[in-house]
C-alpha cells in the first residue's frame, strides 16, 4: 500500500526533528539514511505510476468509433466490461 502524502510528510518531519535534536552523528546518519530510503521508495512508486499513465494514454489513442458503437449496442455488458469502462472514464 503506498504511503499517503501526509504520512510521508509527517515521517520526513519526524526524521528532520530527530536530526536537529541529535548530538550523536551516528544517530543523525541513521535517521537521514532512513529518510533517503523512504523517499527513494516513493520516487520509484511515482515513476511507476507515471509509466502506467503513459501506457493507459497510449491505449486510449487506439480506440475507434466502431469500438464505442459496439459498447453502446451491449444491453447488459459483462462486469469486466463495466469495470474497464469505469477505469477508462477515470483516465479521461
Amino acid at each position: 500500500m503506498p504511503v499517503e502524502r501526509t504520512d510521508l510528510c509527517d515521517k520526513s518531519m519526524e526524521i528532520i526533528e530527530q536530526v536537529e535534536n541529535v548530538k550523536n552523528i551516528e544517530q543523525a546518519t541513521k535517521a537521514l539514511a532512513e529518510l533517503k530510503q523512504l523517499l527513494e521508495g516513493e520516487r520509484a512508486k511515482l515513476n511507476e505510476s507515471a509509466e502506467q499513465k503513459k501506457k493507459g494514454q497510449a491505449a486510449l489513442k487506439t480506440l475507434k468509433k466502431g469500438d464505442i458503437t459496439e459498447l453502446k449496442s451491449l444491453g447488459n455488458p459483462p462486469q469486466l466490461v463495466i469495470e474497464s469502462i469505469g477505469a477508462l472514464m477515470a483516465l479521461l
